[in-house]
């Protein structure tokens, strides 16, 4: 069997064939070396490929003990993709302590990293999360809106009353 070198793969992270990528992002989860959480979560933001970017998201969650600041700092990045794409890892993962990082991207100005970091919200079961979603009620369109009342049913008898004060 020929297998590639982990430098390589990063490598191919940025291939100009989508199928060369994918690969790439497979087998890097898959090797789980924690010196590629970087170069795999920088590709987060760039990737236009589905596919690719949904087994990105796999590999960072693989990694995501040495990939989790560079998720975050992604949180903060200007390309909505790229938020969008930090929050969907975050979804994945679950982790209460990272609620707060949240706040910020549940009230983002585009409406898909919003309707992410309310799921990302809500799986973190953290109760911190339920002021923020809780402020969302009155805005967005109708996929923000189905989204936040998942994010807020997910979430439980923790948001109940401040869905009564609201």
């Amino acid at each position: 069997m020929n297998t590639i070198d982990t430098s390589t793969l990063v490598t191919q992270l940025t291939a100009d064939d989508a199928s060369t990528r994918l690969a790439a992002a497979i087998e890097l989860g898959i090797r789980h070396e924690p010196g590629t959480a970087p170069a795999i979560v920088a590709r987060l933001g760039a990737e236009q490929d589905f596919h690719v970017r949904e087994n990105l998201t796999w590999a960072a969650v693989q990694l995501i003990d040495t990939a989790l600041p560079d998720v975050l700092a992604l949180l903060r990045d200007p390309n909505p993709l790229a938020r969008r794409q930090a929050a969907h890892v975050l979804s994945k993962v679950g982790d209460p302590a990272v609620a707060e990082h949240l706040h910020e991207v549940i009230a983002d100005a585009d409406p898909q990293v919003a309707v992410k970091a309310f799921r990302a919200a809500a799986n973190t079961g953290n109760p911190l999360v339920v002021a923020p979603l809780i402020a969302r009620l009155s805005h967005g369109d109708d996929e923000q809106r189905d989204a936040l009342t998942l994010a807020l049913a997910r979430l439980g008898e923790v948001a109940v009353p401040a869905l009564v004060d609201a």
